[in-house]
């Protein structure tokens, strides 16, 4: 009996063979046989010699084609044995989903620009705070609504690999072929509204607009994204409502329940660290106590690092809506402090510099001039151009910053991009994503804001001050425009 390798036979299993006289030997071979043939070939000599022929060349057969046989299964096993496992990031981030996913994968942060009280750029979105508004507390996340995430159970983000104790990587070429795509949703708070969350977003408990609680916004969109098989998800893990009350206590039942439903989904979150607690200081913008901040992200990097590998240092810290200090304290106080709590919590994971709201130039410089060079992974800006043309050229203005300090391998992230649309044939929103997602350009990952319209509100009761379109779903989390089947689309191809 010949055994093939490869064939996933057992050597134990094979039973002794019974020749034809009924003796048996564990390998088929008689004796008795070879006696009987000298005795034909002494009676029988001629016939002899024509068995013996034959013997001889049924041997030259075998002989040729025995070899074969081991060969051809050991050809098969290496084959096996040298085929690519296939990476479960990359698997996750092409059929969504993503995955990053993605992502990392590696896709990145920041809050919607559509939420901007002010804006230094007349294109960009944004309200002017209603006079008088006045600050109400709001309610923190109800405890207990969601269970511990299970670490490592997510994809990655976007495919993007994961940092180095160094933050220079060696320099990649500047220019990629194309972007990934990424997204956002709604923000967590409005600091020129009201002190509480927001009531048309992911983290309001109780008082929200036409839902019972933010979970219902959470499982709707969630699941949407996971649908759309975007790389990244950007959005603001307020510091402010996870340790609300006093330094030290924190409250994590809507992060684990944000982060617990990314892993069902199959969503790369890359969260925004983001507004100061109270008891910390009078304003969500006020630049924070260093030691405190870097605490903070320390202990919410430990939470989920088995689960998430990139975190944004707040969001438009260039503008007094989202960081009332200087650019010197937010590298003093948020970025340097924030870059060692994160190392120190998750030493692979990386960091996003918090994007400007525009290509600023002169503001970014201004990192690398306040020490902050060193204490980020990943390049970050805001561009709200129409022109999908502009945007890739302002790309090329920020590469040549991190060039200019020696820099040019760490990415380029798009923070938000968008326009507003209030349509389902929202063919201006399919002709920017487009134009910058399979445009060639420095632009590593491009995150559209937002996923769904939503309402810029006051409170409490809750109500709604101004309508904002920038989404790729309409307000009722069911009625999807085009532009959402064509990112779709853009994905499924590559991009």
């Amino acid at each position: 009996m010949v055994s093939q390798v490869g064939a996933g036979v057992d050597s134990a299993s094979v039973l002794p063979h019974r020749d034809f006289d009924g003796a048996t030997s564990g390998f088929g071979y008689n004796p008795r046989p070879v006696t009987r043939l000298r005795l034909i070939l002494k009676r029988y000599p001629l016939s002899g010699v024509a068995i013996v022929a034959g013997a001889a060349l049924l041997a030259g057969i075998v002989l040729y084609i025995g070899p074969l046989r081991p060969h051809t299964a050991g050809v098969a096993l290496h084959t096996a044995a040298t085929s690519p496992t296939p990476d479960p990031l990359v698997a996750s981030v092409a059929s969504p989903s993503a995955g990053a996913t993605p992502s990392v994968s590696p896709k990145t942060t920041a809050s919607p620009a559509p939420h901007k009280a002010s804006s230094p750029t007349t294109n960009r979105p944004g309200a002017t705070a209603t006079p008088g508004a006045t600050a109400t507390p709001g309610a923190t996340a109800t405890p207990g609504e969601g269970s511990t995430p299970t670490p490592g159970t997510t994809p990655a983000a976007s495919p993007t690999p994961s940092s180095t104790a160094n933050p220079s990587p060696t320099p990649p070429p500047a220019v990629q072929p194309v972007a990934r795509a990424g997204i956002n949703v709604e923000p967590s708070m409005r600091p020129t509204r009201y002190y509480g969350p927001n009531p048309d977003g992911w983290w309001c408990a109780g008082a929200c607009n036409g839902v019972s609680n933010g979970t219902v916004f959470v499982d709707a969109e969630m699941n949407l994204v996971g649908q759309l098989g975007v790389h990244t998800l950007r959005l603001e893990f307020p510091w402010a409502l996870i340790e609300p009350t006093t330094h030290g206590t924190y409250d994590w039942s809507r992060s684990d329940y944000i982060v617990n439903a990314a892993i069902r989904d199959h969503v790369n979150l890359v969260p925004i660290i983001v507004f100061t607690p109270h008891w910390e200081s009078a304003g969500l913008s006020d630049p924070p106590a260093s030691a405190d901040f870097q605490s903070f992200t320390a202990a919410l990097v430990s939470r989920y690092k088995g689960s998430i590998h990139t975190w944004e240092m707040w969001n438009e810290p260039d503008l007094a809506t989202y960081f009332n200090g200087t650019e010197a304290q937010y590298v003093s106080q948020v970025l340097v402090p924030g870059f060692n709590g994160v190392r120190a919590a998750d030493p692979g994971a990386r960091v996003v510099l918090g994007g400007p709201s525009g290509p600023n130039q002169s503001w970014l410089n201004g990192i690398y001039s306040l020490g902050g060079g060193q204490s980020f992974d990943i390049m970050a800006f805001h561009d709200y151009s129409s022109s999908g043309g502009q945007i890739i050229a302002d790309a090329g203005l920020v590469l040549g910053v991190l060039q200019q300090h020696g820099q040019g391998g760490k990415p380029v992230w798009l923070g938000e991009y968008g326009q507003q649309e209030n349509t389902v044939s929202d063919t201006g929103q399919q002709a920017l994503l487009n134009a910058v997602v399979t445009g060639s350009s420095p632009i590593a990952m491009a995150q559209w804001y937002n996923l769904r319209d939503d309402f810029s509100m006051l409170c409490c009761p809750p109500s709604v001050y101004k309508a904002a379109y920038w989404g790729l779903v309409q307000h009722d989390d069911t009625t999807l425009k085009q532009g959402y089947g064509a990112l779709q689309q853009l994905i499924r191809q590559g991009y």
